[in-house]
């Protein structure tokens, strides 16, 4: 399948043409010398570096052809920029390089989206950036460098946020998941953020804080159902359904859900 989306035309010769195709099968520039007969592709298999951007290929945004020196081209993806000097016959990514021990630096051409930065409560050079799409980054040299953090997240292409732990600072907490679906993990990574574990229960770390849980429900029948959760606070009252002030407990009435099952959603949940 294709999808271009991009055209551009050499100024010295109309038959000489450059087509960006955005679709994710068939991504990547395709050239014509002969006015639209003939066509060759470069795409995903004739990109050796991508930098540290590896989740998508060569899929098109915007291309641009030099007037002052046809031979040169440039495209950029939803996160690469790749140049050309030789009319399209090889290409090479020019937003970031890497360097020996494997960490990145940047040269500012990144296209991503940031759902938020962290400074380390501990370590004032370190900061962590928590990004859609290409997950969190973590940098040691105050965004200078950077270096790729996912290894075992089950959906570490989205990072909405991370904690660290103070007294612990190689234990870290990310909140991953899909942006445009009800779904998510919590990950802890105890060696600073090279390997990560999804968890499902999180053990509170103070006794006043919360901590996450869940209960198994079965549904006896359809219809609609109202669940509540009650608290208890530090002298051992238990939270009532009355409104109030959520200082100093931390709660103000309670926390409830409604869940509405269908005859069909309960035939399946049963079966």
């Amino acid at each position: 399948s294709s999808n271009p989306k991009e055209i551009v035309v050499d100024p010295r010769d109309a038959n000489v043409a450059y087509v960006g195709n955005h679709d994710w099968v068939s991504a990547g520039i395709y050239k014509t010398t002969d006015g639209g007969q003939h066509w060759r592709r470069r795409g995903e298999e004739d990109i050796r570096d991508y930098g540290w951007i590896t989740k998508w290929g060569p899929s098109v945004k915007c291309l641009a052809l030099s007037p002052a020196a046809p031979d040169r081209l440039a495209f950029g993806t939803s996160g690469h920029v790749f140049l050309s000097d030789d009319a399209g016959a090889t290409w090479q990514q020019r937003y970031c390089k890497q360097l020996p021990d494997g960490r990145f630096t940047g040269a500012g051409l990144e296209v991503t989206c940031s759902w938020r930065v962290v400074a380390d409560p501990v370590r004032p050079k370190r900061v962590y950036f928590c990004y859609m799409d290409i997950g969190l980054l973590i940098s040691d040299d105050n965004g200078t460098t950077f270096r790729r953090s996912a290894d075992g997240m089950k959906m570490g292409g989205n990072c909405f946020g991370v904690v660290v732990d103070p007294k612990a600072p190689n234990t870290l907490w990310a909140a991953t998941g899909w942006w445009d679906t009800n779904e998510g993990d919590i990950c802890r990574s105890d060696d600073d953020g090279l390997t990560w574990r999804a968890v499902d229960d999180v053990e509170q770390v103070a006794p006043l804080s919360w901590a996450l849980w869940r209960s198994t429900w079965n549904p006896t029948e359809p219809g609609a159902s109202s669940f509540q959760v009650r608290a208890t606070d530090v002298l051992g009252e238990v939270q009532t359904a009355a409104r109030r002030d959520p200082i100093p407990s931390g709660a103000t009435g309670l926390h409830g859900v409604e869940v509405g099952i269908g005859l069909e959603e309960y035939r399946a949940a049963v079966a």
